[in-house]
């Protein structure tokens, strides 16, 4: 969803009082648009609010940045904030580089094995024993880093907490070489919100 943002912003307006917080500054011949009206639809498979142009489709959060400080530095990516998706207001959108954001990331709970990103289950089958484990893992410089416990030693609640706070530590460590993890990290995604 990029296409060149400054060759589309001449044609809106930054409004904070419109759900998508664009308006149509100009429009386009034979456009359906109206000088005035909101820019955008929400799109609620993804939460966000977007415009589709003869330039391409565009994300409306992007514009918005692009009209107060002009174009997006290359590897970055234009984050929300207080995480919410459909909050385009200025004082919500800040510039961050790519792999930051990626540390900034919520979940869909469906993609993992557990409620904590980083920890997961596993079970293994041999000659008619379950082996179980829950195992914590982050990356440090590159290198995987995982600590696991087993759930026929401790228990299922015991194994499962000692990996998620083995993961908890893992990214304490991580901030303090800077790799700056915020508490949204691996957050399960609301979307009771998004459409209303």
């Amino acid at each position: 969803m990029r296409g060149n943002i400054l060759n589309v912003i001449e044609y809106f307006e930054y409004n904070s009082f419109v759900p998508s917080c664009l308006v149509w500054k100009k429009v386009k011949r034979y456009s359906k648009s109206k000088v005035g009206e909101m820019a955008g639809s929400l799109d609620t498979s993804r939460g966000y609010w977007v415009l589709n142009l003869s330039e391409g489709k565009f994300s409306c959060h992007r514009i918005v940045w692009a009209l107060h400080f002009g174009e997006i530095k290359d590897g970055h990516v234009i984050d929300h904030i207080d995480r919410d998706s459909t909050n385009n207001k200025i004082e919500n959108l800040r510039s961050i580089p790519a792999e930051m954001n990626a540390r900034n990331t919520v979940k869909n709970r469906t993609h993992f094995s557990t409620d904590k990103c980083g920890v997961s289950y596993s079970e293994r089958n041999i000659d008619g024993v379950i082996y179980a484990k829950y195992t914590a893992t982050a990356c440090f410089n590159g290198k995987k880093k995982q600590n696991s416990f087993s759930v026929n030693k401790y228990g299922n609640e015991l194994a499962k907490t000692l990996a998620f706070c083995a993961r908890d530590a893992m990214i304490a460590e991580l901030n303090k070489m800077g790799y700056g993890y915020t508490e949204h990290h691996g957050s399960i995604r609301s979307t009771e919100n998004v459409g209303d």
